[in-house]
């Protein structure tokens, strides 16, 4: 493969920083994937290797300790310090950041070498590390942090990283440039293009029409069937559907109402009609999820999580049954009022389920009402309390760090994630997460799986693919989900 130039790429949101302190959600993350770089490196299956820590090691259960690259430099030709790396963790540890819940754990970060850096637990935490390939990981210059302030990657600042394609001009409701960096620190993971500008589309026609015109070389995204028909009948590129790991769930908020009963719960599950929601919402490439961790998180362990998926029922649909214990549970005084079902008013996936998910309540007795809401107040209800009041259900693209424990690991008490309030299993999460055993952990986890599907706490519908579409020009995007935390387009090429 050869340089293919700037590469053109899109995505259907803008970032509203690119300050990794505050940058959990799509749009920030695989912007910062190419620009910064994280203490350990995500492979393409999920897996940990060396990134800017070339090593690390546990002292004892509480205390881990870093050694960090030599020779790594900032794009301003800064070298990378011990000091950047304490600096970057360290900024986690204030009230109401996007990664905090990763650093619940972590008494300090410190300096304890001029290439080592220590962490020390208040007890121990086996997901710390995880996150350490994710978006928590990510070192950034502290002197860039400390003169910016508060205006730190936003789009007059930028951001100041290691990374192999460094920061250019972020042009507001447009797109974010960047170029490569020819004085990059690790040469085997140098950019084989010369640039990456990614263009904010948030209209589907426009990115279709930008992707068969071939104006546009690539795209990330998750879109309605339409456009996945468009582009993959238009003979200019290719859709590949790739590991991933969301899934896909109806998130069920206060159990209170008819959702306070579990056989009401179970009939919502069993009338969810997941291959149908799979071909109308992400046109059959998602399949049916049994439980809220895909196959994709098994990245240790993985014969004790088969052996355990294995022995949870496909999940079928069964209006039948689901209308038996709907009538059973009204017969017993539960009152059927009408549930609300928020949903994200801007996202063609949400709007598409909601309607389903209001059909199905109607075959078996239940009233759904529906309220859209715009993708800035939809925020609120994912992470604010009083947002969620008086919401029964709304919908979620989950995604967690690499290990299953992570998709349960909010079910503890004050989490606001706990949208349930339901605390039964917050000893046996708070165990599992001490566990640095992976055996030990493996089992704790299996155990917490399958009360979450018993209790039907929440809904998971299908396991979403990461999907990728690039044109025929070029070549080497990977299709994994981990274009989220690692940088997917230095490998991006001319195909000829």
């Amino acid at each position: 493969m050869e340089d293919a130039g700037v590469i053109e790429w899109a995505y259907n949101s803008e970032p509203h920083t690119l300050d990794p302190l505050q940058s959990f959600e799509y749009g920030p993350s695989m912007v910062l994937a190419n620009m910064c770089e994280t203490l350990l490196h995500q492979e393409d299956d999920f897996s940990t290797s060396p990134g800017l820590a070339e090593s690390w090691e546990y002292i004892d259960e509480t205390t881990l300790v870093f050694t960090i690259q030599e020779g790594v430099t900032f794009w301003n030709s800064d070298p990378m310090t011990a000091e950047d790396v304490a600096f970057s963790l360290n900024r986690h540890l204030t009230p109401d950041t996007w990664w905090g819940r990763y650093f619940a754990h972590v008494e300090s970060v410190e300096v304890t070498g001029d290439y080592e850096v220590t962490v020390h637990f208040d007890q121990p935490d086996a997901l710390f590390l995880s996150a350490m390939a994710q978006g928590p990981g990510i070192v950034t210059s502290q002197a860039a942090v400390e003169e910016a302030g508060d205006e730190y990657g936003n789009a007059e600042t930028g951001v100041e990283c290691t990374g192999p394609f460094v920061f250019e001009e972020w042009r507001s409701g447009s797109f974010v440039e960047m170029s490569r960096n020819d004085n990059y620190w690790n040469g085997d993971g140098a950019a084989l293009s010369s640039g990456l500008r990614i263009n904010f589309i948030t209209d589907e026609s426009t990115l279709a029409n930008g992707l068969t015109s071939e104006s546009l070389d690539g795209a990330y995204f998750i879109w309605p069937p339409e456009i996945m028909d468009t582009l993959e009948d238009s003979g200019v590129g290719e859709l590949i559907h790739g590991q991933s790991l969301q899934v896909w769930d109806l998130l069920l908020s206060g159990h209170e109402g008819p959702l306070g009963d579990d056989r009401v719960r179970e009939a919502l599950s069993l009338a969810m009609d997941r291959e149908g929601i799979a071909e109308a919402v992400f046109f059959s490439s998602a399949t049916p999820a049994k439980t809220h961790d895909s196959p994709e998180y098994w990245t240790y362990e993985e014969d004790v999580f088969s052996d355990a998926y294995d022995a949870f029922p496909d999940v079928a649909l069964d209006i039948d049954r689901a209308q038996e214990l709907v009538a059973e549970a009204e017969a017993d005084g539960v009152e059927m009022r009408p549930l609300q079902l928020t949903y994200s008013a801007d996202q063609p996936s949400h709007e598409a389920s909601a309607n389903l998910v209001q059909a199905a309540g109607e075959a078996i007795g239940l009233e759904v009402t529906l309220d859209g809401l715009p993708g800035t107040q939809m925020a609120e209800v994912y992470s604010v309390a009083e947002a969620q009041e008086g919401v029964d259900m709304f919908f979620g693209t989950w995604f967690g760090v690499a290990d299953p424990l992570d998709m349960y690991s909010m079910f503890v008490e004050d989490e606001v994630q706990n949208y349930p309030g339901y605390y039964d299993m917050s000893d046996l999460v708070t165990e599992a997460r001490r566990a640095l055993d992976d055996a030990e952990r493996a089992q704790l986890v299996t155990e917490i799986q399958e009360e979450f599907v018993d209790n039907n706490l929440w809904l998971p519908l299908n396991y979403v693919p990461s999907t990728l579409f690039q044109n025929n020009s070029i070549t080497g995007a990977t299709a994994s989900f981990s274009y989220m935390y690692s940088p997917w387009a230095i490998s991006i090429g001319t195909a000829e």
